[in-house]
This record gives structure tokens, sequence and C-alpha cells, in this order.
């Protein structure tokens, strides 16, 4: 059923956070270390996982059926392109110099927008250039997050 796939998928994510934030220091109760949050996150997401598990084993479910393929390339793909255009990356002769936030972000939206059929261009458009720029004044002025903006038009 759906709600044994969905643990499981879940206990799995919440391992790869856990054992991602392994060496980020995560401090002690009266002072929070960098890798509390990570990994408190991460132990709920197992632990909910679990339970949905357990649960996937004492109720009947609706069963997993056939999946949407393309909700999940177009979301998959647009966390994967705004990871590689943010930073950039190099594989020898496969290059990409770090596009920074401002390609990055509206272009992870766009990509994601394609999930679903019924999106327009110009509600991508405005979505895009909203969440672009607030996530901007968000992580870099009040964070103060060192995330590139435009490192190919302001030199950084």
């Amino acid at each position: 059923p759906q709600n044994l796939a969905a643990g499981i998928l879940l206990v799995i994510l919440g391992g790869i956070g856990f054992f991602g934030a392994a060496g980020v220091d995560i401090g002690t109760l009266a002072e929070f270390g960098a890798g509390m949050v990570p990994r408190a996150v991460a132990v709920l997401v197992a632990v909910s996982g679990i339970a949905l598990v357990g649960l996937a084993f004492m109720t009947p479910g609706p069963g997993l059926g056939a999946w949407p393929l393309r909700g999940l390339v177009c979301i998959l793909g647009a966390v994967l392109a705004f990871g590689i255009t943010l930073r950039g990356f190099d594989l020898g002769l496969l290059r990409l110099p770090p596009l920074g936030l401002a390609v990055a972000g509206p272009l992870a939206v766009a990509l994601a927008a394609l999930a679903d059929p019924d999106t327009r261009a110009h509600e991508i458009l405005i979505l895009a250039a909203g969440l672009t720029g607030l996530c901007v004044l968000l992580f870099r002025f009040l964070l103060r997050l060192p995330i590139p903006i435009a490192p190919w038009a302001l030199g950084y």
C-alpha cells in the first residue's frame, strides 16, 4: 500500500539526513550547534516513516497504482538544476561556472512548474520572479548567508 512505500521512503530520507549531518557539531541542549536542527529533523522524519510503516501493517490502504513520471522527472530535475547552477560544477571536460541564485531560482521554479500541465507561462514568470526575489532578500540580506546572487554579473 501507499503508506508502506511512503514510510520506507521517509525512513530512508531520515537516515540520509542524519548521516549527512554526521560531520557537523550538534552542540548541547544549552548551546545548539549547526548540526542539531538537521539531525533532529532527520530523526523526526524517520520516526514518522516508522509510524507510517506500522500503520500500513495495521490498516488496509490504497495500492500504489501508476506513478506519474512527468511530476517526478520535473521536480527531481528542478532540484538537480538548482544545485548545479547555483554553485556550478567541474567534471573535467564538462564544466559549468557558478551562475548564482539569479539563474538557479527561476530555472528551478520553471522546471518544477512543468510538473503540472495546467500552468501557464505568465504564471511561471510571476512566481519565478517573486520567489527568487524573496530568496535573495531572505537568504542574502536578512540571514546574511554567503549565497551567490549573480557571480557572472557582480564578479564574485
